[in-house]
């Protein structure tokens, strides 16, 4: 990612795949806000890298709307750059060992109503959003092994019979796409072989694509850790209905999508969401927090008003309990 550079993604955190599963706002108090919170937590990565959440917040970014409840803060790369060597004009390579301690930095919006991430690169060569998401799911994993282990001592059950009603968790993190990304690759494609979808089982929000609700279900129902829909034709596919469906599909976050053939060089092109992404620039981003978590809630709402971007289904089951929530982790 380029620096100031803005990208968005569907969020997807569940303990599960069964549709009678928990999902994020479920455990959020006993697991996902301290997964985010707890400045004990640390990745560790290598000798000298370490990535951890910095200075987060729960609060409502715009007065009087429940939608905008919002999680946000920093994700911190913390490294040190060594060198080993130098070149100088008249004397060539010249061995000069340095280290350099360094903190790149990435800034986050997670919108908890529809589990949309806003996800800004603060600095250049800040962490990119794959490291964002082993670093998440390594902290829930831990958070919820502690739940599991406090609902044992508590003598709520063993710890077997404990992961068999609340799951491991399970998280996706899919760039949202947008309809000229799509088009501008697809259109790189001389023939355009193959096309699938991988379907992901969302947090809990309304999808209204019938199809893929009955391949989900199907996916739910026998318990199926990923389930992919596929077409081909070694011929070619139709480009443009292949452009509509996947901006259909993947519009809300719940679908990755890879599509392969060969380009006008008839060299092979496969590409993905990454391809497709939407982003864009923010060019003066804001000093503090929540000026900054209000930019880019602004963006988003711009992106959906204009269609660019959908706003994604709304989970409004606790969306409503956020302010309790949010006033026991200030207390914390």
């Amino acid at each position: 990612m380029r620096q100031n550079e803005v990208i968005f993604a569907n969020f997807t955190l569940r303990f599960g795949n069964n549709h009678t599963d928990k999902v994020f706002l479920d455990l959020a108090t006993e697991i996902v806000f301290p997964a985010f919170t707890d400045n004990k937590l640390v990745r560790t990565y290598g000798k000298n890298t370490s990535y951890f959440f910095y200075r987060l917040s729960l609060k409502q970014l715009e007065p009087g709307n429940d939608d905008s409840w919002a999680i946000y803060g920093q994700f911190i790369k913390n490294t040190t750059l060594s060198r080993e060597q130098i070149f100088k004009d008249g004397e060539g390579i010249v061995r000069s060992k340095a280290e350099l301690a360094t903190a790149p930095s990435a800034f986050f919006v997670l919108i908890l109503s529809n589990h949309r991430l806003i996800y800004l690169a603060e600095t250049r060569d800040a962490p990119d959003i794959k490291t964002f998401k082993s670093t998440v799911l390594q902290f829930v994993k831990i958070k919820y092994s502690e739940y599991i282990d406090q609902l044992h001592e508590e003598g709520k059950g063993t710890k077997v019979s404990l992961k068999r009603i609340i799951k491991e968790p399970t998280l996706e993190i899919i760039p949202l796409t947008g309809k000229e990304g799509i088009s501008d690759f697809i259109d790189r494609y001389k023939t355009l072989r193959r096309i699938e979808f991988n379907i992901i089982i969302p947090n809990d929000e309304i999808d209204a694509q019938q199809m893929f609700d009955a391949i989900r279900g199907l996916s739910q129902d026998v318990d199926a850790t990923k389930t992919q829909l596929i077409a081909q034709n070694k011929n070619g596919l139709d480009k443009e209905k292949v452009k509509e469906e996947i901006e259909s599909a993947t519009e809300k976050g719940n679908q990755t999508v890879c599509v392969s053939g060969v380009d006008y060089e008839d060299q092979r092109l496969v590409g993905n969401n990454d391809e497709f992404k939407i982003s864009t620039y923010l060019e003066k981003p804001e000093h503090t927090k929540i000026g900054k978590a209000k930019q880019l809630w602004n963006i988003f709402e711009g992106f959906v008003s204009t269609n660019m971007l959908s706003f994604g289904g709304r989970n409004t089951r606790k969306v409503l309990s956020l302010p309790v929530i949010q006033k026991k982790n200030e207390q914390n």
